[in-house]
């Protein structure tokens, strides 16, 4: 498993690796607590004490009830690579929809990210995540069965693939940032949202499904998830689904933190589907 940190995250930027692992998410068009679809997070999501995130994240340790623990029950097919599309934005909302229909009851199903290519007018681009959810959240996203893999000609789609689209789309979106972005991110994510963010370092935007204690880690993992500081206290990791074909990654020390003007938003759905 790929962990980044503070000590090698340029290994995973530089122009010799991103040429292989293309990102392509662009710093929000709009502005924190204005974009229509997604109000600021204000008081609609309950800040968490950090004083009680060890408990309630070994309560969801317990109950495997993290957005990564579902992933785990189809690790090949959530292990998924934008193959050379500038679409991280939308492999991340995909991957996010169909994470929550599993959580909500549903059955595994999988969504077709080039089904969002409207929102760049059917080019290989890059776009933002404000601009992005707009986009999921008016139109909404197709099925895999309606789209060819990385098409982006919709011309080459099936037949009622834009009223598939329309029965799935992100219905609850908060915008978080308001005040401390990482307490309000652990928060969403202990109470059942999917995390969506993007990192300015990386030009990147996928989910995050998972935060967990150095201690809590495979021993393999914990030289690179982070330092305990003089007071024995553990550092927080995040899980992260990534769309490189690599699954789940780590994002260890300040990696974790989510960039404010790329954005991060807290996602629930209110529908769930069995797969036809």
């Amino acid at each position: 498993m790929i962990v980044l940190d503070d000590g090698n995250w340029l290994d995973y930027t530089h122009d010799s690796f991103l040429a292989g692992h293309h990102t392509g998410c662009l710093p929000r068009r709009v502005p924190f607590g204005q974009l229509p679809c997604a109000p600021a997070i204000g008081d609609r999501i309950k800040l968490i004490p950090e004083v009680e995130w060890k408990e309630r994240i070994a309560e969801m340790d317990a109950k495997k009830a993290w957005p990564a623990d579902y992933i785990r029950k189809y690790m090949d097919e959530f292990t998924r690579s934008q193959n050379g599309l500038n679409f991280c934005w939308g492999w991340g909302v995909s991957a996010c929809i169909d994470v929550l229909n599993l959580m909500q009851g549903g059955s595994y199903i999988e969504t077709a990210p080039e089904s969002l290519g409207g929102a760049v007018n059917w080019r290989n681009d890059g776009n933002d995540m404000t601009s992005t959810l707009s986009w999921a959240m008016q139109h909404g996203i197709a099925l895999r069965k309606y789209v060819p893999p990385y098409s982006l000609n919709p011309r080459e789609f099936g037949v009622g693939w834009e009223a598939d689209a329309a029965t799935r789309r992100p219905v609850e979106v908060y915008d978080l940032g308001q005040g401390d972005v990482w307490a309000e991110t652990v928060s969403a994510l202990l109470q059942g949202y999917m995390i969506f963010m993007g990192v300015s370092w990386w030009k990147h935007a996928l989910p995050m499904v998972r935060v967990f204690y150095e201690s809590k880690a495979p021993e393999g993992w914990r030289r690179r998830c982070g330092q305990r500081d003089q007071a024995g206290l553990d550092d927080l990791s995040a899980e992260m689904l990534n769309s490189h074909g690599d699954g789940l990654i780590v994002f260890a020390g300040s990696r974790k933190i989510p960039t404010i003007d790329y954005g991060v938003f807290a996602i629930r759905t209110k529908t769930w589907e069995v797969s036809a």
